[in-house]
């Protein structure tokens, strides 16, 4: 990642990815959102800027610019600690990010990395299998047999059947969901100093967890996801990524550019 020499091109603005201490600074060697400029660097005092160069008044940013924005900031996190910032950062020029970020949110910016210190994201997101209907039905007697009532029957005649049938099944899945959940933190909350529980996709969604740990304790960590995996490989499958820039972590309900 080369040094910031300031934009200030004519027709061009400072798209901004993250935010890093000056002495972590990363080698970071890839084209930047919009795919026509490199990444480089923009410093003051003890704080670094990842940036690029983007056309002035840049706005529209698709798939690609997406999937560049995340490379460039897992690449970052592979030997610093990053405070991700808001798909989309644009500021006017260099001028604006050393002004409006090093500086004139110098003190959040030292708060959010000396909180995240040494740390990264592990993504952890888990969707049972089709069988999981079936293993509800065993399970719920009144399930099996409101079930054997409406199948085949008249639409009209079983309507209330139907709707029976329908709530007792989402209340067994959120049991279900529940109960699989505890034991996956109970296996993985010790191992991460913090942990972020998103919403459910869909009926089938076990979980979507993000975990923040130490870098020293990744080994640990990823034995501690083999084994959960391991456990409830019949029955769930999981996707597990990392490790990532903290971006559910930075925030913390503060207004700010941050995540």
């Amino acid at each position: 990642m080369s040094g910031g020499s300031s934009s200030g091109a004519a027709g061009t603005a400072t798209y901004v990815y993250g935010v890093l201490r000056a002495s972590e600074e990363p080698t970071i060697d890839a084209m930047g959102v919009g795919g026509e400029a490199r990444v480089r660097s923009v410093t003051d005092g003890g704080l670094t800027a990842i940036v690029s160069d983007v056309d002035e008044g840049f706005v529209e940013a698709g798939r690609d610019d997406l999937s560049r924005h995340m490379v460039i900031l897992e690449q970052a996190a592979l030997s610093a600690t990053v405070v991700p910032l808001r798909f989309g950062t644009v500021m006017p020029d260099d001028d604006a990010v050393t002004a409006e970020l090093l500086r004139g949110r110098a003190a959040e910016l030292q708060e959010l990395l000396t909180a995240l210190d040494g740390r990264v994201e592990l993504s952890l997101s888990g969707t049972y299998d089709e069988q999981i209907f079936g293993e509800v039905v065993a399970e719920q007697p009144e399930v099996a047999a409101l079930r054997e009532r409406v199948r085949g029957g008249d639409e009209n005649a079983t309507y209330y059947d139907r709707i029976r049938l329908g709530e007792l099944v989402a209340q067994a899945m959120a049991a279900k969901r529940q109960r699989d959940t505890d034991q996956v933190l109970e296996k993985l909350r010790p191992l991460a100093d913090d942990v972020h529980l998103g919403d459910v996709a869909h009926e089938r969604s076990v979980l979507s967890a993000a975990f923040l740990v130490h870098r020293d304790r990744l080994p640990e960590f990823d034995r501690a996801a083999d084994e959960v995996a391991a456990q409830n490989r019949a029955r769930i499958r999981f996707r597990y990524a990392g490790p990532l820039p903290p971006y559910d972590f930075v925030g913390g309900g503060k207004e700010g550019p941050w995540g």
